[in-house]
């Protein structure tokens, strides 16, 4: 005989063992297994006279897709659980429905060194939960579904390491992170869970005083896109532009004339040429900014959702101002943009389009590169000589489009 839990909603995968088959939600009716409407049925639809328990099996809440008292998140891939992330102060602090998802666990992958973009889904070892040897100690919880990651904004000293990067995933209770998800969704059915996960994370970048032309490379939903979200109170505010911290976003391609706005005592944002105006625009993972310094040396620090979609990134004749809108660094050969529609590869740095880092905040002298007819990328100043630096974090760049009236629709592909 086959035994099947039915409810609302769509099929997931089964768990099988000695006969028994457990599914979640297509239908309701007959006995209760579990509370809130999930039914025990035989394979013909007909209902069972007695649940399902004893003979060694056990519904463990918060496994195979379902949460203590019957309730599914619908929001994430199965077996996961979807986080929130925030400063708190000099923490980063971890957040997730512990009511929907009792005893999720947390998985950390911390980033050492200079930032490069370092997020990665390839290596499940390099996932720990947060619990392991050597990370215990960095963490404190705050109650149920809240923990904090001590010491990781900005340059704070402790006796834990601020990590360069660091990024979170949560999955339900007993689910490893090599467990093939279970999901409705071919998106996601058959991956390991830790490669589904939706993941959050911070980036330390130092910036330094002068202009620093900057990636945020993190999803920013409406309302948490503005720039009171984004950088919160980690930059020099003054009532007067002229000595606040300011920040830069360039909206033409065909000038380089850039919107600035500027952070007050209130800790609103303001435009700087008009200084009792709210700010007119909001923060976007495609764009690269301009963060002007006024003062001193800082070190920002970003949170933010990793994204799982693909990014279509548009650009037109002129110099544009991107960001790598994932924390992955690459190479520029890999970029594949040879291959992108409306790009220029030429032998002539001065006809091909060229990608800009701008590495030097104090001047506004950049390095560039131009894009080859074999494919590749060669240093502007020396053509024969491959490109020199990479598409990473912190760092924003510009793209410079030379064909006259071309329009470059760049989709960047989630991996």
């Amino acid at each position: 005989m086959v035994l099947v839990l039915l409810s609302t909603g769509a099929w997931a995968n089964p768990l099988t063992g000695n006969g028994y088959t457990l599914y979640d939600v297509i239908n309701s009716g007959g006995q209760t297994l579990q509370g809130d409407g999930y039914t025990l049925m035989d394979s013909k639809g007909d209902g069972l006279a007695q649940p399902m328990s004893g003979s060694g099996y056990t519904l463990i809440p918060g496994l195979f897709g379902l949460f203590g008292g019957g309730t599914k998140i619908d929001t994430a891939p199965w077996g996961t659980v979807p986080l929130t992330i925030a400063r708190d102060g000099q923490n980063i602090k971890i957040s997730w429905d512990a009511a929907k998802a009792p005893g999720a666990q947390i998985y950390v992958l911390p980033g050492t060194g200079a930032v490069s973009g370092k997020f990665q889904k390839t290596d499940p070892t390099a996932w720990k939960i947060f619990t392991d040897p050597g990370f215990d100690d960095q963490f404190s919880a705050l109650g149920p579904g809240q923990l904090r990651h001590n010491t990781q904004v900005g340059d704070a000293q402790d006796a834990w390491p601020n990590y360069s990067e660091a990024y979170y995933i949560g999955l339900q209770a007993g689910v490893t992170p090599m467990t093939p998800c279970q999901d409705p969704d071919p998106l996601y059915n058959g991956k390991p869970c830790y490669q589904v996960a939706p993941a959050v994370g911070k980036v330390n970048m130092s910036a330094k005083k002068g202009f620093n032309l900057l990636s945020l490379a993190f999803k920013y939903n409406t309302g948490e896109d503005s720039l009171e979200n984004v950088f919160g109170q980690q930059l020099v505010m003054n009532d007067n532009p002229m000595v606040a911290d300011e920040v830069y976003y360039k909206n033409s391609a065909n000038s380089w004339g850039m919107t600035n706005a500027f952070q007050k005592s209130d800790g609103k944002f303001y435009l700087s040429a008009a200084v009792t105006a709210p700010v007119s625009y909001t923060i976007s993972r495609a764009n690269g900014y301009l963060v002007n310094l006024k003062t001193k040396d800082i070190v920002i620090t970003a949170v933010g959702a990793v994204s799982q979609a693909d990014q279509d990134l548009t650009m037109s004749t002129g110099f544009n101002a991107i960001g790598i809108v994932y924390p992955v660094g690459k190479t520029l050969d890999s970029l594949g943009l040879f291959n992108v529609a409306n790009t220029t590869a030429t032998v002539n740095p001065m006809t091909a389009d060229e990608i800009y880092y701008k590495n030097d905040p104090a001047s506004w002298g950049m390095k560039n590169a131009f894009l080859k007819t074999d494919g590749k990328w060669y240093l502007s100043a020396n053509p024969s000589v491959a490109a020199d630096f990479s598409f990473a974090l912190p760092n924003g760049y510009y793209y410079s489009i030379k064909g006259v009236g071309k329009t470059i629709n760049w989709k960047r592909t989630y991996q």
